[in-house]
């Protein structure tokens, strides 16, 4: 006896907890397919969201230059990567 339940049956409960708890852990980490590509979209450094006026200043480019997000985010992880 382990307190009020049986051995087998405290194993039962537990794989039975364990169980439930994996089945959440491999659903989608994400609930929005939304939220995810509006979040794809955005610039980031070293994972965290930027604006583009301070990618713009760091990266030392007039908001003259007109480039989109893909090609700014790719000037990004270059001079992340040249900096380290």
């Amino acid at each position: 006896m382990i307190g009020p339940l049986l051995e087998t049956e405290r194993r039962n409960r537990i794989r039975r907890f364990l169980a439930k708890k994996r089945k959440l852990i491999q659903k989608e980490k994400y609930q929005y397919e939304c939220r995810k590509t509006v979040a794809d979209k955005r610039l980031r450094i070293k994972g965290r969201f930027v604006k583009p006026e301070q990618a713009f200043k760091i990266l030392g480019l007039s908001q003259a230059d007109l480039l989109d997000n893909k090609t700014i985010q790719e000037l990004l992880t270059q001079y992340y990567e040249e900096a380290i």
